[in-house]
């Protein structure tokens, strides 16, 4: 593969994301990271930026954050989003004219809905210096959904591969409707659902079967270096899971099935990595079932802790 990518040119690629860096992504970082090694032109767009004290280490390392474009900052009442529309739409109107206009008519004729949030990400993307690039990836079906909309407008030029990783086929779906995606499979150049199963979601969603890949998310299996258990082995059994804290991830489950361990006199700790909204949910089952002194939430970890997990 890698000899494969060496002979050919030498991509200017644009990865849109909803923020960055993401603790809990490091599948996307692998394919930044993953590009740059393969000698491609990497550039980064992300409407919010998080600037926890954890993160991958890889962040510093490629310097990312040199590489990252960012959206101005909307904040404050009413009054000053509407000032912020004004003056931005008029400095916008005096660079590039054509392209404002354009996205007007589109709005004016209903094609997309117009708001203060919509412009706020649109004056994002029209500062972005870079507007042509060999490729647009657009990391989940709704940054899919606004890239296309910027190109049609006029704002970028380039490939639009969408990649599709759960809740884009999920929850956005039963959010917003099964049509959701129309226009994005109907212009989008390439869709990569992450397994066989969101293949299949996503082509009964509408889209072309023969741009529709799976692409698994990606590991250095070099990192991680296996050990063999012994479960016969007397002492504690350890058990640990990295993921966000959320009900698809089925904690609830693992902690009612350890009180069976409990209850079976079996010494065991869990330890769980990960932040998210059940958060609280799980802390109180934990208790209802009397394990906090067998299981811990350690919250958010970088990759490098994961490694010697």
């Amino acid at each position: 593969m890698s000899s494969v990518v060496a002979e050919s040119k030498k991509l200017k690629v644009l990865v849109v994301v909803g923020q960055f860096p993401a603790i809990s992504s490091p599948f996307i970082l692998n394919q930044i990271t993953g590009l740059i090694d393969l000698g491609h032109d990497v550039s980064i767009f992300a409407y919010r930026v998080n600037n926890d004290q954890i993160e991958h280490s890889e962040i510093e390392k490629y310097s990312l954050r040199n590489r990252l474009y960012t959206p101005d900052k909307m904040r404050g009442p009413t009054w000053s989003k509407i000032r912020y529309v004004v003056q931005n739409g008029i400095t916008l109107l005096a660079r590039r004219p054509k392209i404002l206009l354009t996205a007007i008519k589109v709005f004016w004729e209903g094609s997309y809905p117009l708001g203060l949030k919509f412009f706020y990400r649109l004056n994002s993307v029209a500062n972005i210096p870079e507007t042509e690039f060999d490729i647009i990836h657009a990391q989940f079906g709704p940054q899919g959904n606004l890239m296309m909309m910027f190109k049609k407008f006029g704002f970028l030029q380039g490939k639009l591969v969408t990649q599709f990783r759960g809740f884009d086929v999920s929850l956005v779906i039963r959010s917003e409707g099964i049509h959701y995606y129309d226009s994005l499979f109907a212009s989008g150049d390439l869709f990569l659902p992450v397994c066989d199963y969101l293949r299949d979601k996503v082509v009964k969603l509408g889209a072309p079967e023969d741009k529709t890949l799976v692409q698994y998310s990606g590991i250095d299996f070099d990192k991680f270096e296996y050990k063999k258990r012994d479960f016969n082995k007397p002492g504690i059994l350890r058990i640990g899971s990295i993921g966000r804290l959320t009900a698809k991830k089925g904690y609830e489950y693992v902690i009612k099935a350890l009180s069976v361990l409990k209850s079976e006199g079996i010494e065991f700790n869990y330890e769980i990595v990960g932040v998210g909204e059940q958060e609280a949910d799980l802390v109180d089952l934990i208790g209802q079932y009397g394990l906090n002194q067998y299981v811990v939430l350690l919250g958010s970890r970088n990759h490098d802790y994961i490694i010697d997990f």
